[in-house]
């Protein structure tokens, strides 16, 4: 899929990745406001882990090798929010 498809699933509250990634197990999921992040944002989550806030380049953005991760519901969505509410 798209960047856009991706970025409209995401926002429906699914995790996504990109095939092209030179890493595995990297997924991009969106944080709720929290702290002292006062706005919605995308974090990308490591393999082992480890956890930021993301935002894509031109590779990304005109990529065509998105996909959704898994059959994650909206509860497991916020599972992985609530894990990075420190952010």
């Amino acid at each position: 899929m798209n960047f856009g498809q991706a970025l409209a699933s995401l926002l429906n509250g699914r995790l996504i990745t990109r095939a092209g990634w030179n890493r595995t197990g990297m997924v991009l999921g969106q944080g709720a406001p929290t702290g002292k992040l006062t706005q919605p944002y995308i974090y990308i989550q490591l393999a082992n882990g480890e956890c930021g806030v993301w935002c894509p380049d031109q590779a990304d953005i005109l990529a065509t090798d998105w996909n959704t991760v898994g059959q994650g519901s909206g509860q497991e969505q916020g599972e992985r929010q609530h894990a990075h509410a420190e952010i």
